[in-house]
């Protein structure tokens, strides 16, 4: 739902509350994970996150403001308002000032990310982001070093059987420490997930992206010939260099560096990715913003 017709359905009168009956809304935090104690949840009670002690959730960093973020009972549900804060409330990525959840929205606070259950949907949801938390990076949204492992090794078992050509992508953005150290890291997050994202549009669904770790991912492709990669590494430099990012600190431009690692027949693993990373090594001695491999 478009945010404009989703805050069109707000109502907070006391008498529509009462009028639903008691009701529970629940964010589980999947930035950091934390299976164990990340559930949290909220009643009729306006419900203030932030760094201050006096907070119903305390959050103990700088990038939360003392009173970020509330979430208020509504007719429809829940929504959640930012407390005019330094660093501002994301929902799905977008800044908001008031806005009315559904069920699997993300929001984030300061450095943390947390995912809105409806309580109608707790059992399916809860489970569905537990999975999500032990595959897929939760700040990126792509594929996690475990399942990449997993990914790549059955996939160079099956080409073994097949012949089938298999190409493995390592890349990473350019002088990130420079943007985290000029701009902050919740910048070098927004960074990080725009990254993400723009990448997985230019791929083919079939393509798994991964985050290997830091500024680092890894780009699976299959039945794919060190040519056919090379051209898509090609759309991968464009897709980043192309156009600035949109942050919260303004535009910021970046590029990347790709190296290009080709399967063989007696490959493992470790040794694809250390191809494709020597090449990645050899991109950043040769200015950066380039592809070897």
């Amino acid at each position: 739902m478009h945010d404009t017709a989703r805050q069109q359905t707000l109502h907070t009168g006391p008498n529509q509350s009462r009028g639903c009956g008691s009701l529970t809304g629940r964010v589980l935090q999947i930035y950091p994970v934390d299976l164990e104690s990340g559930l949290i949840t909220f009643q009729d009670k306006p419900f203030v996150v932030g760094r201050d002690q006096t907070c119903d959730l305390t959050i103990s960093e700088r990038s939360a403001s003392r009173r970020h973020a509330r979430f208020d009972r509504t007719a429809n549900g829940f929504s959640i308002t930012d407390l005019g804060s330094t660093n501002g409330t994301w929902v799905n990525g977008l800044k908001i000032t008031i806005l009315q959840l559904t069920s699997g929205d993300r929001i984030r606070i300061g450095g943390r990310i947390f995912k809105y259950i409806a309580t109608d949907q707790l059992e399916a949801h809860y489970h569905e982001a537990v999975y999500s938390m032990m595959t897929k990076d939760s700040l990126t949204q792509a594929w996690n070093k475990r399942y990449l492992l997993e990914t790549l090794d059955r996939e160079l078992k099956r080409r073994q059987r097949t012949k089938r050509d298999l190409s493995l992508m390592v890349l990473d953005l350019d002088f990130f420490k420079k943007v985290n150290d000029t701009y902050g890291h919740l910048i070098g997050d927004e960074l990080l997930r725009q990254t993400s994202d723009r990448l997985r549009e230019t791929l083919r669904d079939e393509d798994i992206l991964a985050r290997f770790g830091g500024e680092e991912f890894c780009i699976v492709l299959t039945e794919t010939s060190q040519e056919e990669a090379r051209v898509c590494a090609e759309r991968c430099l464009k897709a980043i260099s192309d156009k600035p990012f949109s942050t919260n600190s303004g535009e910021i431009g970046a590029t990347i560096s790709i190296g290009i690692g080709v399967a063989k027949s007696s490959e493992t693993c470790d040794e694809l990715i250390k191809q494709a990373d020597d090449n990645l090594y050899l991109a950043k001695q040769n200015g950066r913003n380039c592809i070897h491999g």
